[in-house]
């Protein structure tokens, strides 16, 4: 039967459904359901395999429009190409042109994100909710130079924020090409022209060191974050780093730290541990913290379930007590000073203690000044006569 108009209506409900071959377009049928219903498919064999596409449903769309597109796919076989296939990539792009940012920073946030160090993580979570905030509506493939230019112009009063965050949205939408939401190399952050940055150089005067260390010994003795903060002056080592520390990584005789590549900011660049140096200021901290311990974790959370994660809410109680009282750091005479700077601190003291350039790379895990050097190179007897140098230099009563 040839498939026409008048020919639909001799197509009547059956028991059990069944097919109508049309005779002058191969593969060109109607299915017809119990029900009633009309469906236009269209049938072909293509490497061994037979294969089917629903075209639409009778009257929804007409005959000819049918009998067209089946031509359309008749075509394509003959081309050997698979129609069932298009049909799913149009549909796909249909989708994706209907996704918003928000729906792509929750997808991000889900399958992208966890690969993340936990540090990164936590500062990506923040730039992506102030994206979603405000780009959250707009269409992944709608969203322009324009808009992002203006985003960052929006920022300008902090260039590093502005900058950062653009970065971050740069890596969301190059995720969206490799995810078919947008076309590929049409990401327009690499049109966006960073803000100049000043970079920031701060580090502890020797009477800001003393201030500093009264004000630790006024907080809780021996919780994590005191803990913590004593370590980073007097090892240099960053912050992620100690939050995380296990106790196996931990040789207090040896008076190293081996933190494993998986879990310091270059071992993914440099495929190898980091060793931290201790003084005897620091093993007296972690012998400490040793007696009873129950975790592996040098610093664990509350419930010992998990590593300590409350470092940077602790700074910022120093900055504004729960209390009331003034900015703590501030009241010690302590303007514009951030936690990293103890870091820095640790660096200055340790250069100033005659520490040549490159073991002072070895000891804060940096790669900037022979990126060929490798951590599993540095003597451990080097690595901790540098840390009890830089004590020395501070002053190792400082805790006292």
């Amino acid at each position: 039967m040839e498939i026409r108009k008048d020919s639909m209506d001799l197509m009547i409900a059956e028991a059990r459904e069944y097919e109508v071959k049309d005779t002058k377009l191969p593969g060109f049928r109607v299915r017809v359901s119990p029900k009633g219903l009309r469906t236009f498919i269209y049938r072909w064999s293509q490497d061994g395999k037979d294969e089917k596409a629903a075209i639409g449903r009778y009257p929804g769309i007409p005959v000819m429009a049918a009998r067209n597109k089946a031509q359309i796919w008749y075509g394509m076989v003959s081309d050997g190409k698979n129609p069932r296939l298009e049909k799913q990539e149009k549909k796909a792009t249909r989708k994706a042109a209907r996704e918003t940012m928000g729906e792509l920073i929750d997808r991000y946030s889900v399958e992208v994100l966890p690969g993340h160090k936990p540090n990164t993580q936590r500062d990506y979570k923040s730039v992506l909710k102030a994206l979603k905030a405000r780009f959250g509506a707009t269409p992944v493939r709608a969203l322009d130079l324009e808009a992002i230019k203006a985003y960052h112009a929006d920022l300008a009063a902090t260039p590093r924020t502005a900058n950062k965050q653009v970065k971050i949205l740069s890596s969301v939408l190059t995720q969206a090409e490799r995810w078919g939401l947008r076309d590929l190399r049409s990401n327009p952050c690499y049109l966006i022209e960073g803000y100049p940055e000043t970079k920031r150089v701060r580090s502890l005067t020797p009477k800001e060191a003393v201030a500093f260390g009264k004000l630790l010994r006024q907080q809780a003795a021996g919780s994590a974050a005191v803990d913590i903060l004593w370590l980073i002056l007097y090892t240099g080592a960053r912050p992620g780093e100690l939050q995380v520390l296990e106790w196996p990584w931990v040789d207090l005789k040896a008076g190293v730290i081996r933190v494993p590549k998986e879990h310091h900011k270059t071992g993914r660049k440099t495929g190898e541990d980091r060793f931290i140096g201790l003084g005897p200021v620091a093993i007296s901290i972690l012998k400490a913290r040793h007696k009873g311990h129950t975790s592996k974790w040098v610093f664990p959370n509350a419930k010992g379930t998990g590593p300590y994660a409350g470092l940077n809410t602790f700074w910022r109680r120093l900055h504004h007590p729960k209390d009331g009282r003034p900015d703590l750091l501030l009241k010690a005479g302590l303007r514009d000073f951030h936690l990293y700077d103890l870091r820095h601190t640790w660096a200055t003291w340790a250069r100033r203690g005659g520490q040549a350039l490159e073991d002072l790379a070895d000891m804060l895990g940096h790669t900037d000044v022979r990126m060929s050097r490798r951590y599993a190179h540095a003597q451990p007897d080097k690595l901790r006569a540098g840390a009890i140098e830089v004590e020395r230099a501070l002053g190792g009563k400082m805790r006292s």
